[in-house]
């Protein structure tokens, strides 16, 4: 299929045509984030590669995405996890974050609670909540799998490929939209989510899919 569009690699060019359309801006790097955040959480595959040169603007505003040789994926119970993390960041409750690593495997069950909460404490201070250009949540889980490899467990691949390409997708929305806030964009879709994945019922009814087969 052939892409007929600007690519996002191409700055100058991208401004022009921002400019000559009289396209938003702004709502073009939110459909960037919001389209990251789908492919990840809705369908558990993502595009792996999302930097400029696979990125392109079309002529109706939309984004045109190429190059599928890097695809990563993830599970349900991987993304349940993540979600739940990210949501206990937000709400600050470090203690649930590290009691999250634990029962997700991400961490050793023997180690020092108390120690592994305050290292959650500090990972999250830095990210959470600070003003708007310093939020990144490429940092917040390149610090999260940093503070797992202290803890001697290895990386999955899956998340590697997740965090690198959130690192990418921010780049390009904070491009287009110096005041880009990624926590902004992902407090009401993830908690969404999480209203039809995480509940009581829907954990019933997934063990119960998962028995029948």
């Amino acid at each position: 299929e052939w892409i007929d569009g600007v690519p996002f690699s191409d700055r100058n060019a991208i401004h022009r045509a921002i400019l000559d359309s009289g396209f938003d801006k702004v709502g073009i790097a939110r459909n960037l984030v919001v389209s990251y955040f789908n492919q990840v959480y809705v369908h558990g595959f993502f595009h792996a590669d999302m930097h400029g040169g696979n990125l392109f603007l079309m002529k109706n505003g939309d984004i045109g995405v190429v190059d599928f040789g890097i695809m990563g994926s993830i599970d349900k119970k991987t993304r349940i996890a993540i979600t739940e993390i990210v949501i206990a960041f937000l709400d600050r409750d470090y203690r649930k974050v590290a009691q999250l690593h634990i029962d997700a495997g991400l961490v050793p069950a023997n180690i020092d609670i108390n120690e592994f909460v305050l290292s959650c404490r500090v990972i999250g201070e830095l990210v959470v909540d600070k003003a708007v250009g310093q939020v990144s949540m490429a940092k917040l889980l390149e610090n999260l799998l940093k503070m797992t490899r202290k803890y001697q467990m290895q990386t999955k691949p899956e998340l590697l490929l997740l965090q690198k390409t959130m690192m990418l997708v921010e780049g390009i929305g904070m491009f287009l939209d110096k005041d880009l806030n990624i926590w902004d964009l992902a407090k009401p879709f993830v908690k969404e989510w999480a209203k039809s994945n995480i509940g009581f019922d829907a954990k019933i009814r997934d063990f119960v899919v998962e028995i029948l087969g």
